[in-house]
């Protein structure tokens, strides 16, 4: 649990935090034993941000000077102004660096929150039916693969974006019956927020689809603050076709992708 933040800019001693925030001398020693426990760094110098990642501790760069100044490192967060450390978006990036969910949100029945890596093998067996992948991708046959493809959207979509495709839990059992959430997609060379969703053959036609999509538009107008989701879909997909006019998508045009005819859906937020 994020307990403590360590600093080498005062402008982040002055922010509201239920938090230990102490500043950071350049040069100064980590101490392994009292001050990697429970900590994320919030660094302006190079030097002290290569040692954090070095000792395997979150940073989070506060980019004081040029965004080009400061150097791509995997696995870090680079924020430009005070007012976007929030003591919530710390949380987050401390959570996803030692791989615990993130809840987004929840519905009656279900809670809906980031993926982790070891959400994998239940994600697997939500695939297992050869049904789910008629009109949709699957994962990688190599687990392998699919872990580094997930290690590096949980950095780059949720880091970057804050949302994506999340895991769908079921409150009452805490299984996965699914995944839903927002992607960025780019359609006939516009770019779209679409709305996509899936869920595990046996919790199929109970409702499950329809509470997780509705609470995740509800997400992206109030939260994220869209004014339109599109749904892309193949126009055989008649289940689909019927969830989405039930969200309250409207039927726009037809597309061509890859040699199959795709619906796109609209709904105005």
């Amino acid at each position: 649990m994020l307990k403590n933040i360590i600093t080498d800019h005062r402008d982040i001693l002055d922010g509201e935090y239920c938090l230990n925030v102490r500043f950071w001398q350049k040069n100064e020693d980590f101490n392994p034993e009292n001050e990697l426990c429970d900590t994320i760094c919030i660094f302006s110098d190079i030097e002290n941000i290569m040692r954090a990642v070095s000792f395997k501790l979150p940073v989070v760069i506060y980019a004081k000077d040029k965004l080009e100044d400061y150097p791509v490192i995997s696995h870090t967060y680079l924020v430009e102004s005070p007012g976007d450390i929030t003591e919530e978006y710390l949380t987050k990036v401390y959570n996803r660096f030692y791989g615990i969910s993130n809840i987004v949100m929840s519905t009656e029945r279900l809670i809906i929150r980031e993926i982790t890596i070891s959400d994998l093998p239940a994600l697997y067996e939500v695939y297992s039916d050869i049904t789910i992948t008629q009109y949709m991708e699957g994962l990688y046959e190599d687990y392998r693969e699919e872990e580094e493809f997930t290690k590096a959207y949980i950095e780059n979509m949720y880091g970057f974006y804050d949302y994506g495709l999340w895991m769908v839990e079921d409150k009452k059992t805490g299984n996965v019956i699914g995944r839903a959430g927002l992607s960025n997609r780019v359609i006939d060379d516009e770019n779209y927020i679409e709305l996509g969703y899936v869920i595990s053959k046996p919790m199929q036609r109970k409702g499950y689809a329809y509470e997780a999509s509705l609470a995740i538009l509800d997400y992206a107008k109030n939260v994220l603050k869209k004014e339109k989701v599109v749904i892309c879909t193949d126009k055989d997909n008649l289940p689909s076709i019927a969830l989405a006019h039930k969200l309250g998508f409207d039927s726009v045009c037809n597309t061509v992708c890859d040699g199959h005819e795709y619906l796109i859906m609209v709904c105005m937020l």
